[in-house]
């Protein structure tokens, strides 16, 4: 069943404009479909402000070529936005402004997050990075 199945997108190296955007399906918990393994590192849900960028040190020591990011946003019902999403990744514009956040900078150790200046749904962020040999 559709209602059933979370989505995840994920993009594979250091830069995203050059990068491979793969949409991973993932069956639900219990349901026998695939499921991903634990991530490597995952931030939790993290504060960001408009046109903030936040460094996240993930510490994984290892080639970006190697590393799989998954970023969500999150947004308070007051904002209309509400709960976990992916409206503007990687930004837009809008009649209302710049909306949405993105990941970039991604080394062995680092990773950075924008978040647009007009954006309503990423009040916060999680990124999530898996190693893939």
């Amino acid at each position: 069943m559709i209602s059933n199945v979370r989505a995840f997108l994920v993009s594979f190296g250091a830069l995203a404009a050059l990068a491979v955007v793969i949409l991973v399906t993932v069956g639900a918990a219990g349901r026998g479909g695939p499921k991903l393994p634990p991530p490597a590192y995952d931030s939790g849900w993290v504060v960001i402000d408009p046109t903030s960028t936040l460094t996240l040190n993930h510490n994984l020591g290892i080639h970006p070529d190697s590393l799989v990011v998954d970023l969500q946003f999150m947004a308070s019902p007051i904002l209309g936005e509400a709960g976990i999403n992916n409206q503007f990744y990687g930004t837009g514009y809008t009649f209302a402004g710049f909306k949405g956040a993105y990941w970039s900078g991604l080394t062995e150790n680092r990773i950075f997050v924008f978040r647009e200046e007009d954006d309503l749904s990423a009040e916060k962020v999680r990124i999530r990075i898996w190693v893939h040999r």
